[in-house]
């Protein structure tokens, strides 16, 4: 929080830059961080997305590394559940510390009630009583940002500039490739571009490619003819039959063997001559456009590099 370097110091040897040096004046008021540049500092803090019943995007600057929060706090207002001195949240050389001052509804890191103070890396998200914080490295990106609400969703800038990107694909492509750890909403990404996509109203069909056993990879995604395997007493669709005229979701893709992943890439790429791969299986042709669009997710990297 302090100036950025000498050169942008006034004449009084103060930064133009520098928040007002009352710790009040600046929780108090609206904040506005300075313009962005390759020698402007990163600003740590917490943002504020629901407080009192309400979601909000409000960013709290930190004064001289920490913040004192409680029920006085104008953020936090709306939260009537807070205590007049309800946790300290410092940040000092890239560690994070959360403290409760003995707060009647007690303050969560990352969903765990504090009995001891914590110190460690930053925190995923930060509760009080029935308020979230978020903890941030650097406010400036939210300077300025607007937060959207559909339905069950909050929208802040991150995940609408996903959100956005995920439009623009259902637009022009039938192929999106979610990346992310368990619980970021993978799923609702799929969803969310098939029912963007041109065929909202067809099937959306789910598929855990962790749980798919090697040896039946091709018969669950491609199907299978009567004959083609013993016991195979009639023709059986597979997923991609299923998902026909719709979206197809390969979820946990990456913890498949490279298997599962090629057989999809072959299946894209023959789009409307044949979707099975091989003449043991049942083979189905679809017009182009019925060709199921894929949504594939996966934790990391693609098995066989990046997509």
């Amino acid at each position: 929080m302090n100036g950025t370097n000498n050169d942008n110091s006034s004449e009084d040897g103060s930064s133009d830059d520098a928040p007002p040096p009352d710790a009040r004046a600046t929780i108090d008021q609206p904040w506005t961080p300075p313009a962005r540049g390759k020698d402007q500092k990163k600003i740590p803090g917490l943002l504020v997305v629901y407080s009192g019943g309400r979601t909000m995007l409000q960013p709290l600057p930190f004064v001289d590394g920490a913040l004192e929060l409680g029920r006085e706090t104008p953020a936090l207002a709306l939260d009537a559940c807070l205590s007049r001195q309800h946790a300290e949240i410092s940040h000092t050389d890239g560690r994070w510390q959360a403290i409760d001052r003995q707060s009647r509804n007690g303050t969560a890191v990352d969903g765990e009630r504090l009995r001891a103070p914590y110190v460690g890396r930053r925190p995923r998200v930060i509760r009080l009583a029935e308020s979230l914080l978020l903890p941030c490295d650097d406010l400036r990106p939210f300077d300025g940002a607007a937060m959207e609400v559909r339905e069950d969703l909050v929208l802040g800038p991150t995940l609408g500039d996903a959100w956005a990107r995920i439009s623009a694909a259902a637009r022009d492509s039938r192929t999106l490739h979610v990346r992310g750890e368990t619980g970021v909403g993978k799923e609702l990404a799929a969803r969310t571009f098939h029912q963007l996509g041109p065929s909202p109203k067809g099937p959306m069909i789910g598929v855990n490619c962790a749980a798919i056993p090697h040896s039946l990879s091709e018969r669950l995604l491609f199907g299978a003819r009567r004959g083609a395997y013993s016991g195979a007493n009639e023709d059986a669709s597979g997923y991609f039959q299923a998902a026909e005229g719709g979206t197809l979701f390969l979820d946990r893709q990456a913890g498949r063997r490279a298997r599962v992943h090629r057989l999809a890439q072959r299946s894209r790429a023959r789009g409307a001559r044949q979707s099975l791969p091989q003449r043991s299986l049942f083979p189905h042709r679809a017009p182009v456009g019925d060709h199921p669009a894929v949504a594939r997710s996966s934790r990391g990297d693609p098995v066989a590099g990046r997509a």
